[in-house]
């Protein structure tokens, strides 16, 4: 069984309000702002990030990026699927005297141009998207030359699934009785949108990236550092430091990770000029043997 895109009556009738609601409550101000800081710190090491900058988001969600982006002066444009999403983004926005760009689109079938971006941000998205390889393949053109890709994603042997916590090793089932359950309980329109048709892996992951174009596609220990843990116990430490040395180790612990993160770079390029459609809108080696 594989979910279909949704069409934009399927997604115009579907309530999102309870995913908004529980989006809302989830995290403090304080916490996403937080955790906006160490995002930014992070992609600055491979693309320094400023007012001179152009950043896409695929998925704006409730728009917390782009307010934290226009607060800082970075130009941020963001596209979101759904009606009440961007509603929610302009009401949260109006509240800090920030405005979004946000475009209501389905980023399967909208053009976002080519070599314009300094950063294309993915954060819990592909996950719900069918045509999720030619997502990337567009975030990688519309990047420019030495531009950074972020995505956070399902992990397909994660314990818990944060789109439905309350079962253990749900992403471990098959698709045809993930699919089952989430129907029983949310109801058929769940599959539309909402759903988590995506269990990525590394290692198949990562190879994709590269065949894309990318120069560089660093997962989670490789982006890691021991400043940078949440909890920096020296039993994490520990466990960061062999993971970093030992190839067995890193394989895992990402295969039990709860997502899959990647930072991709794009390669430089001498007197690129930025092509945009906006206005439009309409050791390796091991890895891949892996993958195999």
């Amino acid at each position: 069984m594989i979910r279909p895109s949704a069409t934009p009556q399927e997604v115009a009738e579907y309530d999102a309000t309870p995913i908004l609601e529980q989006m809302r409550h989830s995290k403090s101000t304080e916490r996403r702002e937080q955790e906006f800081g160490n995002l930014l710190k992070l992609l600055n090491r491979f693309r320094p990030l400023d007012a001179s900058s152009r950043i896409m988001e695929i998925g704006a969600g409730m728009g917390w990026f782009q307010v934290f982006c226009r607060r800082r002066g970075i130009p941020c444009e963001g596209i979101e699927l759904t009606t009440i999403f961007v509603e929610a983004a302009n009401q949260l926005a109006a509240q800090f005297g920030v405005e979004p760009t946000i475009r209501l689109a389905n980023i399967e079938t909208t053009d976002i141009g080519e070599e314009c971006f300094d950063a294309v941000i993915a954060e819990s998205v592909l996950e719900h998207t069918p045509k999720w390889q030619e997502v990337i393949r567009k975030a990688y053109r519309a990047l420019k030359p030495g531009g950074v890709f972020y995505m956070v994603s399902s992990n397909k042997f994660s314990l818990f699934c944060g789109d439905f916590p309350g079962v253990p090793f749900y992403s471990w089932l098959p698709d045809r009785v993930r699919y089952w359950i989430r129907q029983k309980t949310d109801g058929p329109e769940i599959m539309f949108w909402g759903v988590d048709s995506n269990q990525f892996r590394y290692p198949s992951l990562k190879k994709f990236l590269l065949s894309v174009g990318f120069a560089q596609a660093l997962d989670y220990i490789d982006i890691k550092d021991s400043d940078s843990l949440n909890h920096p116990t020296r039993t994490h430490r520990f466990v960061l430091a062999m993971a970093k040395r030992s190839r067995i180790a890193k394989w895992l612990l990402l295969t039990f990770w709860t997502a899959t993160v990647f930072v991709c770079k794009k390669g430089s390029a001498e007197g690129a000029e930025c092509r945009d459609k906006s206005d439009t809108w309409g050791d390796v080696r091991f890895w891949n043997m892996l993958a195999d």
